[in-house]
């Protein structure tokens, strides 16, 4: 529970009225984290397993897996500071950014939570 307290209290977002937001910025960026994460971290699971590249361990199935993949979209430090680069004179992008990336962490987290409990609940 600290690191996202830290990581906001740190993320320096402003809240002003005036502050004009890019909202399909931050809509895209939280999509991404969701969805594109996920995606991918449970995509290349399956066919790294399907080419006999990997193998799952006995006690892992593939619904923990896409869990896992939601709790990979958590990655709001890199992503912050990947932000910070690409939009080094443009203080509205970058506050857009901080707000997408957070509120998609924050939703892949509460996903990838449910469903890691909906999945461990049903093998007890």
């Amino acid at each position: 529970m600290i690191i996202p307290i830290f990581a906001f209290a740190n993320a320096g977002v402003s809240f002003s009225s005036d502050a004009s937001l890019d909202t399909v910025l931050a809509l895209n960026l939280a999509l991404a984290l969701i969805f594109g994460k996920s995606i991918g971290i449970a995509l290349f699971t399956f066919l790294s397993t399907k080419f006999g590249l990997s193998k799952l361990p006995d006690d892992i199935n593939f619904k923990q897996i896409i869990g896992v993949g939601f709790l990979g979209g958590i990655g709001f430090t890199m992503s912050i500071f990947i932000a910070n680069l690409a939009f080094t004179n443009n203080s509205a992008l970058i506050d857009a950014s901080k707000i997408g990336i957070i509120i998609g962490s924050v939703i892949a987290g509460i996903v990838g939570y449910v469903i890691l409990r909906m999945v461990n609940n049903k093998n007890e």
